[in-house]
């Protein structure tokens, strides 16, 4: 679809479009800090929820219903 027509079609904020491909998939795949925070945070998460099955798991295997 050429440019002005999707320019008429949609409303609202301006938007650039480009129709260089090598350039929009670098800018898409980009590494940013963020990506890199992101990363970090996954892994945090990852390691809080192995560090939670193992102080679950380490009770001796109590049930609740045993415990009543």
């Amino acid at each position: 679809m050429p440019l002005a027509a999707l320019q008429a079609r949609f409303t609202g904020a301006p938007v650039v479009a480009n129709s260089v491909t090598a350039k929009f998939t670098a800018t898409a795949f980009a590494v940013s800090g963020s990506r890199a925070l992101d990363g970090m945070l996954v892994l945090l998460g990852l390691i809080l929820l192995v560090a939670e099955a193992f102080v679950t798991r380490g009770r001796g295997g109590e049930s609740v219903e045993s415990t009543a």
